[in-house]
């Protein structure tokens, strides 16, 4: 059977929905080459079905695979686990930015040497490669002498200095002095100020990412808002999360509590010099930080940030809610399948020999009515080449977690094995009915992963009916333009079945109606909602760092100035409220610690 075609149709309909994501980015300076690129590979690859058939699937292949797949991918992977090994991630960017040689990826390399310097507390080398980023020229004086006041602990000065600066400014320019301005007040225990801070520069909060949720919420004292924030974040070392948390309870008078917590961080394995001289100057003011009593102003903000970020988090479709856990069933399913393709083709021991698929268990309404009832299940574990498993396996390792965190494993384990055995039946129904053709084969996965897709739209359904979260909404719809787009896909394929796809969907929606748990649903109100509180909370028994993820990183106080970099230069359009932000915001540059 040959595959090529169809391969390049799959290459063609997934640069085609990153192109569809790249237009909707396309204020960002940063997405303008991807968007170039993808619109010129979309272009070539037409010519070459069209004067070079043979030419189109590595044209298809290379062109795909290794410019514009595997930077991606990479460049993700380093932004979500660069802060815990900035030495790794310099290696990595210094490679791969070959593959994509425009800014910021160009700068990689010296933003995460620089990156890794601020973190060791070698402040003045850190300095100058910051110096030779270009998105950086204007502000590297002023960001070099914020670095300092910040590595010699001078937060008293630092806040003075910054906010003398804001009184006579309606606007900072470079956010990284705004996330800096906000830190400093909140470590020098001038609340008020801190509190003044943030409703002026209200607009401008969510450009900062998560580190203003962990000023705010610490300092603040919002300890159940700061637990499900920390939850979310991964690059995070235990020493870091264990400060905010300290800081959260000393700002609740839990004085104790707090020092008992900083001074078991310091005895963590490999913390960075900069974290380390930041909970030892922490435990000698740690009187500084006193309660404070919130205005209802600054709760609206607290709780409007707060469930912007949950949101983020949580309904991200292409990620797990549940940061702290893995996606064991994805990550089993996936195994599974790549065993079983093994033993089809012969590498690992089986007790049948080549590709025959009615040998293995392809399903064919005939034999079933014949009493082989077991096909309904084997059909859907047995693929026919490499490139079908790829596909199957690509997609279920990008929406597995999502459904799989939102439902939990077993439920979401019984959702794969039902959500194919009832797209089958669905088919035999259509076959009784004259609808389908009596004779084919079917193999593949695919079906229960368009399953896992169904039940995506609707969990994101019932979050949006239940909250009103119009980023559940955007991604309801995101995931049913996949949906149509695969139809059309099907329609010009000649190998694909749209039938087992829209019932596997359809079987995929049902079987989340009913496995959706109850007590999840109603939690939903407290997902974006976290209670905000004006007093103390209780002395209860805080999580301590071996419950986080044993990632390490510099303090997650460092501002990022890549990504100010980057948003500064969109500052207006980025000023809209956290709602209106994508779900996905372009990355590419280091995550803000």
């Amino acid at each position: 059977m040959d595959w090529s075609r169809d391969f390049v149709l799959i290459v063609m309909f997934s640069l085609g929905l990153q192109i569809l994501i790249w237009i909707r980015h396309i204020r960002h300076a940063a997405m303008r080459p991807w968007l170039a690129k993808g619109i010129l590979l979309m272009s070539t690859l037409g010519l070459c079905l069209w004067k070079a058939p043979r030419l189109a699937p590595w044209i298809a292949g290379i062109g795909w695979g290794l410019l514009v797949l595997l930077p991606i991918l990479v460049f993700r992977w380093v932004q979500a686990t660069g802060a815990a090994n900035p030495q790794r991630a310099q290696r990595v960017t210094s490679i791969v930015r070959w593959l994509h040689p425009f800014a910021p990826w160009w700068t990689m390399p010296l933003i995460w040497k620089a990156y890794a310097l601020q973190g060791q507390g070698r402040v003045e080398e850190a300095i100058e490669i910051w110096s030779q980023v270009p998105e950086m020229k204007e502000e590297a004086e002023t960001f070099g002498e914020m670095l300092r006041m910040r590595q010699a602990m001078q937060w008293d000065e630092l806040a003075e200095t910054l906010w003398e600066e804001a009184k006579q400014s309606e606007d900072m320019t470079f956010s990284v002095k705004l996330a800096y301005l906000l830190r400093s007040l909140g470590e020098s225990g001038r609340f008020a100020e801190m509190e003044e801070a943030a409703l002026r520069y209200e607009s401008a909060l969510p450009a900062l990412g998560e580190q203003v949720i962990l000023f705010l919420l610490a300092f603040f004292g919002q300890r159940e808002a700061l637990e499900e924030t920390l939850q979310g974040v991964r690059s995070l070392s235990p020493a870091t999360q264990a400060y905010w948390r300290a800081v959260s309870m000393a700002t609740q008078g839990q004085y104790d509590e707090a020092r008992a917590i900083l001074e078991k961080a310091l005895a963590y394995k490999d913390v960075e010099p900069l974290v380390k001289n930041q909970i030892q100057w922490r435990l000698e003011h740690l009187e500084a930080l006193v309660p404070y009593e919130i205005s209802p102003a600054l709760r609206r903000l607290l709780l409007t940030q707060h469930r912007a970020y949950s949101e983020r988090h949580k309904l991200n479709i292409f990620a797990s809610p549940e940061k702290q856990k893995r996606p064991w069933v994805t990550y089993a399913v996936a195994s599974g399948l790549i065993v079983v393709y093994l033993m089809q083709a012969g590498i690992l021991p089986s007790p049948l020999r080549g590709m025959a698929m009615l040998r293995w268990g392809a399903f064919s309404p005939p034999l079933f009515w014949g009493g082989e009832y077991w096909r309904l299940f084997t059909s859907n574990v047995l693929h026919a080449d490499a490139v079908h498993l790829s596909v199957n396996l690509f997609s279920l390792l990008l929406f597995g977690p999502f459904a799989e965190g939102w439902l939990g494993r077993i439920r979401f384990f019984v959702l794969v094995f039902f959500a194919g055995i009832i797209a089958n039946c669905l088919l035999l129904a259509g076959t009784a009915l004259g609808w389908m053709p009596r004779y084919y084969l079917l193999v593949g996965a695919s079906s229960a992963i368009m399953g896992i897709l169904g039940a995506a739209a609707a969990i994101l359904w019932r979050v949006h009916s239940r909250i009103g979260s119009s980023l559940a909404r955007r991604n309801f719809f995101f995931l049913l333009s996949l949906l149509l787009l695969q139809a059309v896909f099907d329609y010009f394929s000649p190998h694909t079945s749209g039938a087992a796809h829209i019932t596997g969907a359809f079987a995929g929606l049902c079987l989340s109606l009913l496995l959706f748990p109850k007590s999840r649903l109603q939690s939903l109100p407290a997902v974006p909602e976290t209670p905000i509180t004006e007093t103390a909370a209780s002395s209860e028994d805080i999580p301590t760092s071996e419950s986080t993820t044993p990632t390490e990183g510099v303090l997650a106080s460092e501002s990022n100035p890549t990504e100010a970099a980057t948003e500064d230069a969109t500052r207006t359009e980025e000023s809209r409220t956290t709602e209106e932000k994508p779900s996905t915001p372009p990355e590419g540059s280091p995550p803000s610690s």
